[in-house]
């Protein structure tokens, strides 16, 4: 009779293969994990390291000179547009806005007048013309009575431009007096420049 000879690792081999063969099948399949359907927030916490800058950085400044009288606002406050920031001292432009404001005053009496004079020169006038025709006056009264009316139409002419250029100069005064008002551009959180003064 012939013996087998069979090498030992493929014995052991088939006899591992066959071994977890049986335990695979006999070994019970886990339950699925279940759990009630619930209504919730779902919330996820995230760490993280770094700087945060803002989205959008707007400087406020001032466009006219002074000492600051009230600071509206501190360091992380939150600004609505046009909400006021800070007050620089004002009565400068004030005074300005003020002296301005007489000198235009000032103008417009001189035009009344001016245009009262006028409504009496051209008064004389049309009397002049009347009796020139009938020789009651000479030639020259005509002409000295023509020449005072057009002398105050220039006059109100003259004026009338002074009147245009004091009213800018209000303008600009009542623009420097706004200007000490500092408001907040656009709104958001006070920050800190970057800059350096």
């Amino acid at each position: 009779m012939k013996t087998l000879r069979i090498p030992i690792p493929i014995v052991l081999l088939l006899a591992a293969v066959g071994g977890w063969f049986y335990l695979a099948q006999n070994e019970a399949e886990a339950p699925p994990t279940t759990a009630h359907v619930r209504v919730g927030t779902v919330e996820v916490t995230v760490l993280a390291s770094g700087t945060m800058e803002a989205k959008q950085l707007v400087s406020v400044g001032a466009r006219v000179s002074g000492q600051i009288e009230t600071l509206a606002v501190a360091l992380g406050d939150e600004v609505e547009k046009g909400d006021l920031i800070a007050q620089i001292d004002s009565q400068d432009q004030q005074n300005a806005v003020l002296t301005a404001k007489a000198n235009l005053a000032n103008i417009k009496a001189q035009i009344a007048a001016k245009n009262a004079s006028l409504v009496k020169a051209k008064r004389t006038l049309d009397r002049q013309i009347k009796l020139v025709t009938s020789d009651y006056v000479s030639k020259e009264d005509l002409e000295a009575a023509q020449a005072e009316v057009d002398v105050y139409k220039a006059e109100l002419d003259a004026l009338a431009a002074q009147q245009d250029s004091v009213e800018v100069t209000v303008s600009a005064a009542q623009i420097a007096l706004d200007r000490t008002k500092i408001t907040a551009p656009i709104s958001g959180t006070v920050g800190e420049t970057r800059e350096s003064w």
